[in-house]
């Protein structure tokens, strides 16, 4: 029997995505963004002067419930980072090379 319109039987629903912008904080020590449990990590550029991460998300939870994760931008060289961060890129800004680092993917559900 179809579970709602326009399922046949035997057919599975799929999950609805969406493409989301998250603006980093060059001034900050960390810039920290509440975001669905259900993310993937897409890119992360510089648009209009600043670095930005685009995920793919799926907001089925109320926004309240969706964890904080913390995302630092490091210089190349000193003063480095903690070891509990994972890389999630680079970009450049001029002369400028930022590297980002996130604790977001001991939260974040990565679907394939």
């Amino acid at each position: 029997m179809p579970s709602g319109p326009g399922e046949e039987k035997g057919e599975q629903r799929m999950t609805r995505w969406f493409v989301w912008k998250y603006v980093l904080d060059l001034d900050a020590e960390c810039t920290r963004v509440r975001m669905p449990r259900m993310a993937r990590f897409l890119s992360l550029q510089v648009q209009d002067g600043q670095p930005v991460m685009w995920w793919d998300v799926v907001p089925t939870e109320p926004q309240a419930q969706w964890p904080t994760h913390s995302f630092y931008i490091v210089p190349t060289g000193p003063p480095g980072h903690a070891d509990d961060l994972r890389p999630l890129g680079t970009f450049q800004l001029g002369r400028f090379v930022g590297h980002v680092f996130t604790d977001a993917f001991r939260a974040v559900s990565h679907a394939s």
